[in-house]
């Protein structure tokens, strides 16, 4: 029984008789772990809004970002100027409202594990 309530979406497993403050131990932890999912819920939603707002060649150009490609590369990969992916690539952080190259990484790594690609 235990296996099939854990197999079924169950944090935990009490058996009776149980102590009132573990039924309460858990039930706390349990809402605790709820907020932090509903918390990243929340994040990955807003992540993937930010992602809807890029045009095409935005897109592009955050993928060679977060790939690794220096500016130079990816405007031969693309064959438009360096200047252009400087501007793609300013326009991406903005709308992404990433702060930092990792940070947009890690937005990228949100959006593959959502979108499956």
């Amino acid at each position: 029984m235990a296996v099939t309530a854990i197999k079924n979406g169950a944090l935990d497993f009490i058996e009776k008789p149980f102590d009132d403050q573990v039924l309460l131990n858990h039930v706390s932890r349990a809402l605790k772990l709820s907020e932090q999912w509903q918390a990243e819920s929340q994040r990955e939603i807003r992540i993937l809004g930010y992602y809807a707002t890029l045009s095409k060649r935005e897109k592009q150009v955050m993928q060679l970002v977060v790939d690794g490609m220096a500016n130079k590369a990816i405007a031969e990969t693309l064959d438009i100027s360096p200047k252009t992916v400087e501007v793609h690539r300013a326009r991406v952080m903005s709308k992404m409202n990433a702060q930092s190259l990792p940070q947009l990484v890690n937005q990228a790594q949100v959006m593959q594990q959502q979108t499956g690609s």
